[in-house]
């Protein structure tokens, strides 16, 4: 295929990056601050457990992103297309790949510590 057959699809998936590195950001700041916590569970509890949904997320994206990724880095031989591809989005995809592993490094910090975060702000 063409770049300019392939370029709507990696625009689409980079934006679907982009989407759900948003969405991650706004998971734990939701938990802390929507009153939509279960009665009975606690800011720490509910805070750490949205940890879990941001790592959720952000393996979600990285498997959509991994669609896109022999387009902008093949192995083997390279053609002109692809070079276009990667000229034009290799910095975008890089980037947005690069936020969403950090989306679930943070995830999985909130995830096993969210709870003693919480607590030690207090």
């Amino acid at each position: 295929m063409s770049s300019e057959e392939e370029r709507p699809k990696v625009t689409k998936t980079l934006f679907f990056g982009v989407v759900t590195i948003a969405i991650g950001v706004f998971i734990p700041i939701i938990a802390i601050f929507v009153s939509v916590r279960p009665e009975g569970e606690s800011l720490n509890t509910w805070f750490q457990r949205s940890g879990s949904i941001m790592v959720i997320v952000a393996v979600w994206a990285e498997v959509k992103l991994s669609h896109i990724q022999h387009l902008l880095n093949p192995t083997g031989v390279y053609t002109n297309d692809c070079l276009k591809l990667r000229k034009e989005y290799g910095t975008y995809y890089n980037l947005i790949v690069w936020l969403v592993s950090l989306i679930a490094v943070a995830g999985t910090l909130i995830w096993g510590y969210g709870d003693l975060m919480i607590e030690n702000t207090k």
